[in-house]
């Protein structure tokens, strides 16, 4: 389920549109790793995962956005 709502995020922020993630009470879900078992753990490292991919992809974003502003598109050139 949250491998699907960080997809459907990611959709929606190669449409362009802006994307803002809440989650409540995170503890709940993630305790803390020294106490915690290895579902826990693994469920953590999921979600962080996730949430580092969707970081790389909004940089990617970015960076292709700039460059296309200056005229610069994919395989144009360096810099």
């Amino acid at each position: 389920k949250i491998r699907e709502i960080f997809q459907a995020a990611d959709t929606l922020v190669e449409r362009g549109q802006s994307v803002v993630m809440l989650f409540d009470e995170i503890d709940v879900l993630c305790p803390r790793r020294d106490r915690s078992g290895p579902y826990e753990c693994r469920l953590v490292a999921q979600i962080l995962t996730l949430m580092d991919a969707s970081t790389a992809k909004v940089q990617y974003r970015r960076k292709e956005e700039q460059q296309q502003q200056r005229g610069k598109g994919p395989g144009r050139g360096k810099g």
